[in-house]
């Protein structure tokens, strides 16, 4: 009679292999969306710092804070009015009475009265 080798996993080995598979992703896949959220971020932001300069060349220009007039300004610079790559949303620009420029995008400013806002992960920031 011959003794025949048995070829393969045992399903323990495979649910040791399995679970550790599991682990590791619990662990990478949250890191990874929040380094993808904080890179869209942060892009915006270079967008809003834009829109800012864009604000503060039209007013030295023309010695105007009319947003509808702001607005199409820089749209005539971009062709349209920039998005949010972290919401979608399109970048609201707009001075208060001090002359002071706000840049915001669906509900999340980046740029308040001539502050920067720093990134800071919430559930509720995130559109679904």
């Amino acid at each position: 009679m011959k003794i025949r080798k048995k070829k393969g996993f045992t399903l323990l080995e495979i649910i040791a292999a399995v679970s550790l598979i599991v682990i590791i992703s619990s662990v990478a896949i949250p890191m990874y969306m929040n380094i993808v959220d904080k890179q869209k971020y942060n892009t915006d932001l270079a967008v809003a710092l834009q829109l800012e300069q864009q604000a503060k060349t039209y007013y030295i220009e023309n010695k105007d804070t009319d947003k509808t007039k702001l607005k199409n300004y820089i749209e005539e610079i971009y062709g349209t009015m920039p998005k949010s790559k972290y919401n979608g949303d399109e970048f609201t620009v707009e001075f208060d009475t001090a002359k002071k420029v706000t840049v915001s995008a669906g509900g999340k400013t980046f740029i308040d009265k001539g502050e920067t806002k720093e990134f800071k992960k919430k559930e509720n920031d995130k559109k679904d």
